[in-house]
């Protein structure tokens, strides 16, 4: 089954969002990629969670306004915790820098 509604992104990201059922999903980092992840993974039904250095900040707060349902932001650590799904949003060269692992 593909989305319910479209989804102005890639295939794999469509049946991404129509596989999951899980409620709330953290994205962590909130460049580009998880600017354009968030607020069309919460227009399937899910909660956001983004994670940032700077939750706070206009930026990150502007993407919350338009993210659908009741997305919030607060620090990376913290949005994985009661995360059913994480999202590491960063470019591949920099995983094992973030991770450790």
């Amino acid at each position: 089954m593909l989305c319910e509604k479209p989804v102005h992104t890639s295939f794999f990201l469509c049946a991404l969002c129509s596989s999951l059922h899980a409620e709330t999903i953290a994205i962590i980092v909130t460049g580009s990629l998880g600017s354009a992840l968030g607020p069309a993974i919460a227009e399937q039904g899910h909660t956001i969670v983004y994670g940032s250095r700077k939750p706070g900040s206009d930026k990150v707060q502007d993407l919350v306004a338009i993210t659908a349902g009741d997305a919030t932001a607060t620090t990376p650590k913290d949005a994985v915790r009661g995360a059913e799904v994480v999202v590491l949003a960063v470019p591949g060269l920099l995983v094992e820098e973030i991770t450790g692992h």
